[in-house]
C-alpha cells in the first residue's frame, strides 16, 4: 500500500477529519471542481463517505466498483445505490471490464451518473470496449 494512502487510512480509521476539511476549503472559490472519492470495503462505508463529502461542500463523488464483482448486474445494483446516496453529481470510475452495454444502462438508470473515469495505461478494457461500442441482441 503507498504510504499517502496508509496515512489516509490511519486518520480516517481514527475518526480524524481535519484533514477533509483542510482539502476541502483549498480547493473552494478557484476555477477547478473537487470531487472526493468515496469507496469503501462495503456499502456503509461508501454512504458515509458520501454524505460526508456533500456536507463538506463537494462538487461530485467518484467511486471504485466493488472489490471482485465482476457481474454487470451486480455492477450497476452497486452505482445505483451509490448515485442515489447524495445530490452530487456522480462518477464512476472504471477497473476491468466495464462493458459499453452496462455504461448505456448506467447513463439510464442512475440520474446524477455523469462521467465514467478511466485511466487508459492501466486499465485498457475499459477504452477497448467503449472503442467497441454496444453489442446488439
Amino acid at each position: 500500500m503507498a504510504p499517502e494512502r496508509q496515512w489516509l487510512e490511519h486518520h480516517v480509521r481514527k475518526g480524524e477529519a481535519g484533514w477533509r476539511e483542510a482539502i476541502l476549503s483549498s480547493g473552494k472559490g478557484g476555477k477547478a471542481a473537487l470531487v472526493i472519492g468515496v469507496q469503501g470495503t462495503d456499502l456503509d462505508t461508501v454512504t458515509r463517505y458520501a454524505q460526508h463529502a456533500e456536507k463538506l461542500g463537494a462538487d461530485a463523488i467518484v467511486s471504485l466498483p466493488p472489490t471482485g464483482v465482476s457481474d454487470d448486474k451486480a455492477i450497476l445494483a452497486y452505482y445505483q445505490k451509490v448515485g442515489s446516496i447524495t445530490s452530487l453529481p456522480f462518477f464512476a470510475q472504471a477497473v476491468g471490464n466495464i462493458s459499453v452495454d452496462l455504461l448505456v444502462e448506467m447513463f439510464k438508470t442512475i440520474p446524477l451518473f455523469v462521467m465514467l473515469r478511466t485511466k487508459p495505461a492501466t486499465h485498457s478494457s475499459a477504452s477497448e470496449n467503449c472503442a467497441r461500442g454496444p453489442t446488439t441482441s
